[in-house]
């Protein structure tokens, strides 16, 4: 697989290169291509976490609330003035 980097990408290789830490641009690639699924993976397993313990913070009491009249969800009940 051949591939073309921009001229930014081209110089984050070569900063990486120089530090030593990698023998090849491959392996610079591929670590690069490794954090990302990494980061990615755990970005959507804590999403999906965070969501829930929002959504049940958001739950806590709702038993308590009143129930709202049916004129409330409908189009003229949402739209009509209050004074």
């Amino acid at each position: 697989m051949d591939i073309r980097l921009t001229p930014h990408g081209e110089e984050l290789l070569r900063q990486q290169l120089a530090q030593g830490q990698f023998q090849s641009a491959e392996e610079v690639i591929e670590r690069a291509l490794e954090s990302l699924s990494e980061g990615l993976q755990r970005r959507s397993a804590m999403g999906l976490a965070e969501f829930e313990a929002i959504l049940d913070a958001l739950s806590d009491g709702s038993d308590r609330l009143p129930i709202l009249p049916n004129e409330a969800t409908t189009r003229t009940g949402i739209y009509r003035k209050h004074n």
